[in-house]
């Protein structure tokens, strides 16, 4: 059915994004699951450990099920928990040299999809879409 809600659209992107990472991390066989991919951008995009509520705090899920991701990759040496000094409760999270090395791999797969999402755009048109997405961003975020 074609529709021309542009919400609709907007979440026919999101579906088509989630189908592309699910696809190419089975085709790949990483040991990732899509939902996830959130974490690996945060700690990668840190220029130093995250901790546990700074990732909290940027990422829309409960703390349990936060606990539970950072221990499953924590386990599988992807991302290594550094105690703190000041309070034993606390901790922060870095990716380790095989998380990065993940991390690099997923870096690949995002290019390989933007390749595809910006196959027939102009440099000029790109350019005039990720400001448009950023006002729409801007503009909602004061709801």
């Amino acid at each position: 059915m074609n529709c021309d809600c542009i919400a609709l659209k907007l979440k026919d992107v999101i579906v088509l994004t989630e189908k592309f990472y699910a696809k190419r991390i089975k085709e790949l066989s990483l040991p990732i699951l899509k939902n996830h991919l959130p974490l690996f951008y945060f700690l990668s995009d840190a220029e130093r450990p995250l901790a546990f509520t700074e990732i909290f705090n940027s990422w829309e899920i409960s703390k349990s099920s936060l606990s539970e991701v950072i221990n499953k990759y924590h386990r599988l040496g992807f991302i290594e928990k550094i105690d703190s000094a000041e309070d034993k409760r606390s901790f922060s999270i870095a990716l380790t040299e095989k998380g990065k090395e993940l991390r690099n791999i997923l870096a690949e797969l995002e290019d390989e999809l933007m390749t595809k999402f910006y196959s027939n755009f102009s440099t000029d048109l790109k350019v005039s879409f990720e400001k448009n997405v950023d006002q729409v961003i801007d503009n909602l975020s004061e709801i």
